[in-house]
């Protein structure tokens, strides 16, 4: 309801371009995600959450108030005036990453609707409904912020505005396509809008911190959207609904950008430092990632296999961009050894997280090739 009163889902509203009203609703359903919790624990028999729900319930209402009058007087054509925030180096990654993720949610749609449309099961209609969900939400998360996962909502009247007028149209947009042709055309117009989004936040950071790597973050994020859009293409292509040659040129813009961030070049200032050794393992970790990926989706393999591939790809590359967003340290500047132990604690920290996130992907698809080979041994 909260994402639906600042997009002006009801046709007799225009979406709430205010930050400062955005900043009350995040409040507001921060306060009733933690009450819908404390009711779910007690509901399970914790009831020490009774004490919980008896703070959280007013606190949730008087919290609630206060947007709501504030958007009676936006509708009446007032503004509100709130205190601007500035956002550490850390929640500007967050907002980059979201943003990321929306654009491979966009990929993920397209894939949804054409596995619906060739197929037309009560499986497949769920899946594309999942994923139409998918999209929603996260554009909810990019303008209202959230507390799990964490995410700040949007720190200026410029981005909040921004978010209301350019992404959310294109999300709609997409997401009331009735054809797969026009799915993909859509597609394509919210990639677009996410990727300059993506540079956006990337430049606020720099301005922030110019010590922050932010070209060579922004570009290892987006190998993400290009790995998943090599995926919709190679099983659009193994549909028949369109050639091979987007795919290769999918594949291409993937390898160039993965040559500039171990060499420099285009976007990226600078090559990978010798004393980077943990980043250097990492990326090498993305090419054969990636190696395995291409071959999969050049071979025709079943969808189960592609996916499997897909997800060891997406944990080493978020492996990656995490290592590339760690700022360089020159051997003049600090003794070797201590480049060194921060160098290699930070990279076994996130390559064992990665590890645990590739086994529990791998995990869910033997679960879900098991349960498809069930109910029908035939289908891959």
């Amino acid at each position: 309801m909260v994402g639906g009163l600042l997009q002006g889902s009801n046709i007799t509203l225009k979406p709430v371009t205010d930050v400062c009203i955005g900043r009350m609703m995040s409040n507001a359903l921060n306060l009733f995600n933690d009450l819908e919790q404390a009711v779910r624990a007690l509901a399970a028999g914790d009831k020490a959450k009774v004490a919980d729900i008896n703070l959280l319930s007013p606190a949730g209402q008087l919290a609630m108030t206060e947007p709501s009058l504030a958007l009676e007087r936006f509708y009446e054509g007032q503004s509100e005036t709130c205190e601007e925030f500035a956002l550490s180096v850390d929640e500007w990654m967050l907002l980059m990453t979201e943003t990321t993720r929306l654009g491979g949610l966009a990929q993920s749609f397209a894939r949804a609707f054409a596995r619906w449309e060739r197929m037309q099961t009560t499986a497949e209609q769920e899946s594309f409904e999942a994923q139409r969900g998918e999209l929603t939400s996260s554009l909810e998360r990019l303008m209202l912020g959230s507390d799990q996962p964490p995410l700040p909502v949007q720190p200026s009247q410029e981005l909040f505005r921004r978010m209301a007028e350019v992404v959310q149209p294109a999300v709609a947009a997409l997401r009331g396509a009735t054809s797969l042709a026009e799915a993909i055309s859509r597609m394509g117009a919210l990639e677009d809008v996410m990727k300059a989004l993506l540079q956006t936040y990337a430049d606020e950071v720099l301005k922030q911190e110019p010590s922050f790597p932010a070209q060579r973050v922004q570009v290892a994020m987006w190998q993400s959207v290009l790995a998943q859009t090599a995926y919709k293409e190679a099983l659009l292509a193994t549909y028949k609904l369109t050639g091979t040659s987007d795919m290769q040129s999918t594949m291409n813009q993937f390898e160039t950008a993965q040559i500039q961030l171990k060499d420099g070049g285009g976007p990226v200032p600078r090559a990978i430092m010798l004393e980077r050794r943990d980043l250097l393992t990492q990326w090498e970790a993305v090419q054969l990632s990636w190696a395995r990926f291409k071959g999969v989706l050049i071979q025709g393999s079943s969808q189960l296999d592609m996916e499997a591939a897909l997800q060891d790809l997406l944990a080493d590359l978020d492996a990656a961009a995490a290592l590339f967003a760690i700022p360089d340290v020159r051997a003049t500047d600090t003794a070797p050894w201590v480049f060194a132990a921060a160098y290699g604690t930070t990279g076994c920290l996130v390559l064992a997280c990665c590890g645990a996130g590739i086994m529990i992907a791998r995990a869910k698809l033997r679960n879900e090739r098991a349960s498809r080979q069930a109910q029908d041994p035939t289908k891959v």
